[in-house]
């Protein structure tokens, strides 16, 4: 690899980089700003990506099991499927969970209700 070709592939990679932070960072910050309800969906203080949880998640994982399908965790602003089927029916549907208009981790869709 030359420097030439390191050069070209930086540059061809910093807008959709900077794009995607910018959409992941104004979304957050709304979320937080406007404190939206979401009707019919629960809130949980369960937080997958914080050092304490990640190191033992399994009485999380029992609480969130023993809840509704569908939990809302506020400070990151994310939604967290609970149930097998779920998740799996989730992941079968690309036209909700899909790359294809960017790398993004909050986009507006329609939740799974209790």
């Amino acid at each position: 690899m030359t420097l030439k070709y390191d050069i070209r592939l930086a540059s061809s990679m910093a807008m959709p980089v900077a794009d995607s932070l910018y959409l992941n960072i104004t979304t957050d910050l709304g979320a937080k700003l406007k404190r939206r309800d979401h009707p019919g969906v629960h809130e949980t203080s369960f937080d997958p990506f914080d050092l304490a949880t990640a190191a033992n998640p399994y009485p999380g994982y029992a609480e969130l099991l023993a809840g509704p399908r569908v939990r809302y965790n506020r400070k990151r602003n994310i939604f967290i499927l609970s149930r097998y089927d779920d998740v799996r029916a989730a992941a079968r549907n690309d036209a909700i969970l899909t790359n294809a208009e960017g790398v993004a981790r909050s986009r507006g869709t329609t939740a799974i209700r209790d």
